[in-house]
Order: C-alpha cells, then sequence, then structure tokens
C-alpha cells in the first residue's frame, strides 16, 4: 500500500471523518425537513434526498462504519453493544440503497372493496406521444424530471432540454417554466380585457377561477359563464354596469351580510349580488368583487393550496414552434394536452404515470380514527 493510499484509507476511517459526516448528514436532514415544509416533498426530495452529493454522503459514511467495525474489531464479543450499533446504522444505509435503487415508490387510490395492482409513481414523467395519422413515434418520448421550486444548476431540470427526430422531420423540447402549485393571478392593466373572479366550490374541490369576457368554463357536471347567454350554462353577464343571472336550473343563494336565503328561479334574468353564495346542486361559488380589467398570469401559490404543477414547454416540429402549458404533478394521474403543429398530433402529459404490481391488493374496510 503506497503513501498516499494509506492516507487516504486512514482519513476514510478515521473517528473524526465519522463525526463530520454525521454532522453533515444530520445538517442535510434537517434543511430538507425545512424544505418540505416551505415547498413540498417534491423539491426536498430533488434538491436533497435524491440528489447525487447526499448519496455520496451515505455512501462515505457506509465506508466509514465498515472500516471502524474492522479497525477496531468491534466483533468481538465484549463490543457487541458498540457492533450492534454501528450494524444498525449499516442497514437502515442498506434499506436506502435498495429504496433508491431496486425498488418504486408510489400512491395507490383505492376504495373500499375495490381490488386493485396499479399505483401512481412518486416520480414525474414528461410523455410525448407523436404521430401523423398513419404512424406515431414508437416507443413514445419518457422522461423522468427532477423538479423543484428552487431551481440549482446540474441539480433539476426546471429547463430540461431535448430534441429527436419523427419521419426525417427534427422536433425540438425545450421546458421553459416549471411553476408549482399554479394559480391564476389577475395583474391590473386598463388596457386588457375584462376578466371575473369566480370562487368555486364543486366536487373537484375548491378553486379560484377567473372568466374572460364570453368565456365558458365547465365545472363538474355543470357550466358556468360569463358576459354571454348560453343554453346550457349559468350566466353571469353586464348590462348597464351592472350584473345580472340568467340559469336553465333552479338554485339559492345566501346573501353574507345578513345570512338571508333567496330562491334563483329557472329561465328568468334576476339581478346577481357580489359576496353572496350562490348553489346549485353540487356547485357553489361565490363571485367577491367586479369585474376588472387586467392580464391573467400563472404564479406560484400556497403548497397546500391542491393546486397542480404547471410545466410550460416550448414545442419545436420542423420550421414552427408553440408554447403549451400541461398541468399535472406528483400522484396525479395523466392529463394530456393535445395539439397540432406542422402537420404532426401531440398527445402530451406532465405527472405520474401507473405502474403494475405482480399481485393484487383488496381494501376490505377503512376506518379513520378521529383524535381530538
Amino acid at each position: 500500500m503506497s503513501e498516499t493510499t494509506k492516507k487516504l484509507y486512514n482519513l476514510l476511517i478515521s473517528t473524526k471523518t465519522m463525526t463530520v459526516l454525521f454532522i453533515l448528514y444530520a445538517t442535510a436532514m434537517g434543511i430538507a425537513t425545512f424544505i418540505e415544509n416551505d415547498f413540498g416533498t417534491m423539491t426536498a426530495r430533488t434538491l436533497v434526498y435524491n440528489s447525487l452529493w447526499f448519496e455520496l454522503l451515505m455512501i462515505l459514511l457506509a465506508v466509514n462504519l465498515v472500516g471502524n467495525i474492522i479497525r477496531f474489531r468491534m466483533y468481538q464479543k465484549k463490543k457487541w453493544a458498540i457492533f450492534l450499533f454501528h450494524i444498525a446504522f449499516l442497514v437502515i444505509l442498506t434499506g436506502a440503497g435498495i429504496t433508491r435503487y431496486i425498488s418504486f415508490e408510489g400512491m395507490m387510490p383505492i376504495r373500499e372493496g375495490e381490488t386493485t395492482d396499479t399505483f401512481l409513481s412518486d416520480r414525474v414523467y414528461l410523455k410525448i406521444d407523436v404521430d401523423d395519422g398513419f404512424e406515431r413515434i414508437d416507443p413514445p418520448f419518457q422522461k423522468a424530471l427532477k423538479l423543484s421550486a428552487i431551481e440549482v444548476p446540474l441539480l433539476t431540470d426546471n429547463h430540461y432540454h431535448t430534441s429527436f427526430d419523427f419521419k426525417g422531420k427534427p422536433i425540438d423540447i425545450q421546458v421553459l417554466n416549471y411553476i408549482p402549485h399554479a394559480i391564476d393571478s389577475l395583474v391590473k392593466d386598463a388596457n386588457a380585457k375584462t376578466y371575473l373572479k369566480f370562487v368555486v366550490s364543486s366536487t373537484e374541490g375548491r378553486q379560484n377561477l377567473y372568466f374572460q369576457s364570453g368565456e365558458k368554463k365547465m365545472i363538474g357536471d355543470m357550466a358556468l359563464a360569463f358576459d354571454n347567454t348560453y343554453n346550457d350554462a349559468i350566466n353571469v353577464f353586464r348590462k348597464n354596469d351592472s350584473l345580472f343571472m340568467l340559469s336553465p336550473v333552479a338554485g339559492t343563494y345566501m346573501r353574507m351580510s345578513d345570512q338571508k336565503q333567496f330562491e334563483v328561479p329557472k329561465d328568468s334574468v334576476i339581478p346577481f349580488h357580489l359576496a353572496s353564495l350562490y348553489r346549485f346542486g353540487n356547485l357553489n361559488f361565490v363571485v367577491p368583487e367586479p369585474p376588472v380589467k387586467g392580464q391573467l398570469k400563472n404564479v406560484s401559490g400556497p403548497k397546500d393550496s391542491n393546486a397542480r404543477d404547471l410545466l410550460q414547454v416550448k414545442v419545436t416540429a420542423g420550421d414552427q414552434e408553440k408554447i403549451v402549458g400541461i398541468y399535472g404533478g406528483q400522484n396525479m394521474p395523466e392529463n394530456p394536452k393535445i395539439f397540432n403543429l406542422n402537420g404532426l398530433n401531440f398527445r402530451m402529459t406532465f405527472g405520474s404515470v401507473y405502474r403494475h404490481l405482480p399481485f393484487q391488493i383488496k381494501l376490505r374496510d377503512f376506518q379513520l380514527e378521529k383524535y381530538p
């Protein structure tokens, strides 16, 4: 053994090195906890838990533990207590390695009484399927992305870029932006278009939705519209600087100021009231403020807002390009964005993918224990 190799060996297995490694390990875990609390699990995984530097730290810890076991002959009977202490850490590190390199993690949506063999991956993927109406790319492009609310060069794929060919036509894919928990935000602009904000609660959860003048959107199995009178939608429209409502179904509304309830008749034009709770079946909504002129932008909302993440991608096919927004995220099934560009049909998804187990799981009974 050369002198340099001997010095390196002694450095790797020294107790001082072990102390430094454990301090670094504990510090990294603490930082990851704060990152997860402020920015979400996926950011903590990308920057710490699944990063190369954290992996190297655990490998150095394992080498140091094994070296110290051999160096101090901890396998002797009189040293079994400290030997078991070191072995325990090695078992933990081995389990972490198995989880990282061999196993799959994810979430299994399953209802009581159901049986399934599929689960949603914890990793998020950008999937791209291309065809020209006759042939399709085989296999479809798929890339696991390392995304983070805090962009760090070399660690994150927030600006991932790739290229490939389809039947001789070059296709370029560039991620322009990643917006976690994306929500709409209206920046006031007197020269821009008019929007009306609806705070909606339905089977899809609570949402803040901005409707452009003349726009209609499906909320669950019902439609809402602003500044139009669609036959199949609950319409809120302007007339002589006042708001009115016309609904194809009957409903109710509650005036927040005094909690009084009123009927909304079917197929009748009635005055619409701001800051009142309107109910139509499973659809509840409030319009908190009058229509506003402005520009609608996507911004990152609170991590517990249940909002989907947004991936903004520039797609170039030949001499044509298009910027598309794809909603998805961790533990969210595929929500495809379908569009045509330069004679090619694109189907792009962003989020978790379904994986299959070699066995099935049945949920026989579900009980929720509630504690004070």
